[in-house]
């Protein structure tokens, strides 16, 4: 069961994303209304900023761009005052989650990054048991898009007790 409130009525989209033994990923989406009919109100893609704001914390993306059927390199920056922040930890197992909503046909991608170094070259992808353990807050996201367009990203970390969510839109450009 689910037990969420929302902002306001309208048309939301719930995605179910796991890896049942066997078959591998598997993702569903459900969509459905809340509250009285409204009419569904044009999404607001117009917040191009690669630096996000959220809970004292300071997330910079190194680019907005994309280059659909390409895989991109962003590399993640998480500050607290200033500073790279010190509290970051893994969540779910992984150094954080992305999930990137196509704006035209909500087609979705989710990848986690991983640690990078300061030449902005990848570390081993790891899978986390210790969602306790203190990480880097430098990291790098890769990600193929399949089509140009207009993209969301959510980046979800956890630092100190939270889980955070940063938002960004992101263009894809043709090949």
């Amino acid at each position: 069961m689910l037990d969420q409130t929302l902002p306001r009525p309208g048309l939301y989209h719930v995605y179910s994303d796991g890896r049942p033994s066997g078959i591998g990923q598997q993702v569903f989406r459900f969509d459905f209304p809340a509250g009285k009919a409204v009419p569904i109100a044009p999404r607001d893609l117009s917040e191009r900023n690669a630096i996000a704001q959220v809970d004292g914390y300071l997330v910079t993306l190194s680019s907005l761009s994309l280059r659909s059927g390409s895989l991109a390199h962003i590399a993640v920056r998480i500050a607290k005052g200033g500073k790279p922040a010190t509290d970051v930890h893994p969540y779910l197992r992984a150094l954080a989650h992305a999930v990137f909503l196509d704006a035209d046909d909500l087609t979705y991608v989710h990848v986690h990054p991983v640690a990078f170094r300061s030449s902005m070259e990848p570390a081993n992808a790891m899978v986390y048991s210790n969602d306790e353990a203190v990480v880097s807050p430098n990291l790098l996201l890769s990600v193929t898009v399949s089509k140009p367009g207009t993209y969301k990203l959510w980046f979800q970390f956890h630092a100190g007790p939270s889980l955070h969510v940063a938002s960004f839109v992101l263009t894809a450009a043709k090949p």
